[in-house]
Parts: C-alpha cells; sequence; structure tokens
C-alpha cells in the first residue's frame, strides 16, 4: 500500500534487514498496490526523508528475480545492500502458487540467500496469504533437515499462534503436504524418507 511504504522501509532500517522475500507481483494498476523498491527504470526511491534506497542491479531467473538495492540511511555512516527476492509465478488473489516446485525451488535460494541474514523479511500482496504458505513450508522444511521428521499440523499451529490469519484455507494446508512429500522425494540425504 502506497500510505504504508514509509512504515515498511523504517522496519528494514530499524531491523537492519538485508533479505526481503516477495511473494506477489506488483500489480500496478491496483491502487492499493505500489513498486515499493527501486527498478532500472525507476532507479531511486525516497520512502522517507532520511532513506534513500538505490537500485544496484536485477538477476533474472524464470521464475524468481533478485534485486539489488543500496540503502543510504542519514544516521547511517555506511550505506547497506538489501536483496529482494521476488517470487513471479504467485497471482495477486490465488490462495496457491501456480506451480509447486518452482516454489520448492524459489524457497530453497531465498533460504540459500538468507541465510547471511540475521533478519529476513517476507511479504505478499495482503500480507497473509502467500506470507502464511511460505513461512509454514519454511518451518515444515526445516524440520525435516534437523529432525528427519515431517510434522505440516505441527507447522500450521506454531505460525497460527502468533498470526490466525495465515493457512486459513483447505486447500493451502493440502497443497503444504504435497510441496512436503515432494520435497522429501527430491531430497537423497536422509535414506528413511523413501517412497514406498
Amino acid at each position: 500500500m502506497p500510505n504504508t511504504m514509509a512504515d515498511f522501509w523504517r522496519l528494514v532500517v530499524e531491523r537492519h534487514t538485508s533479505v526481503i522475500v516477495s511473494l506477489n507481483e506488483t500489480n500496478i494498476m491496483d491502487k492499493t498496490c505500489c513498486q515499493f523498491y527501486p527498478t532500472s527504470d525507476n532507479p531511486e526511491l525516497r520512502p522517507t526523508d532520511f532513506i534513500l534506497i538505490k537500485f544496484q542491479k536485477k538477476v533474472a531467473v524464470n521464475h524468481y528475480d533478485i534485486h539489488s538495492v543500496r540503502m543510504l540511511v542519514t544516521t547511517y555512516e555506511e550505506p547497506f545492500d538489501v536483496d529482494i527476492i521476488s517470487f513471479k509465478k504467485w497471482p495477486i488473489g490465488f490462495n496457491l502458487p501456480s506451480s509447486c516446485e518452482e516454489f520448492l525451488s524459489f524457497l530453497a535460494e531465498a533460504d540459500a540467500i538468507s541465510r547471511r541474514s540475521k533478519t529476513i523479511l517476507v511479504s505478499c500482496y495482503d500480507g497473509k496469504t502467500a506470507c502464511g504458505v511460505y513461512v509454514s513450508l519454511c518451518f515444515v522444511i526445516e524440520k525435516i533437515k534437523l529432525e528427519q521428521e515431517c510434522d505440516v499440523c505441527s507447522a500450521v499451529r506454531n505460525v497460527r499462534h502468533n498470526r490466525k490469519q495465515f493457512v486459513s484455507e483447505e486447500s493451502q494446508f493440502i497443497f503444504l503436504y504435497e510441496a512436503a512429500l515432494r520435497y522429501i522425494n527430491g531430497f537423497q540425504p536422509y535414506a528413511n524418507f523413501q517412497s514406498q
């Protein structure tokens, strides 16, 4: 939303966030939506008097883009860089991404990039639909990696403890099970997760 962009970037500065995961593309035809980061066409963005954001580069991949921007904050001596990983295959208004495989690939890339950051910010069009699925699936996959256990119910229960709006549709719950199964089937190091 255009009227919350300054708050969004203040949060990035306060938390010294270096990775933003954006799950829906911006629809500039929608008046409640806006381009919240600079692009090659509009290389500078000033959301507040003390924050200037400059476009650095864009790396385009089939189903996501990585936008690198530089944050110049008047109260900081040094600028800092932020990577915005933008998923291109989750249409606004849909409960699920268009492809489970592409979403898992995106999630793996976002995880690899975000490992260097203490704080990441996850955003989507309405603040709940895509974010809820993304955060829940991250929780499921992390549990698989660390404990060799898959528990979608526990993941959803944990994320809904703080955000009741997350994973509110049955189709999202089913998608999480499907994504977990596809992740397990494609992840070979754990021999105890073999298809029967």
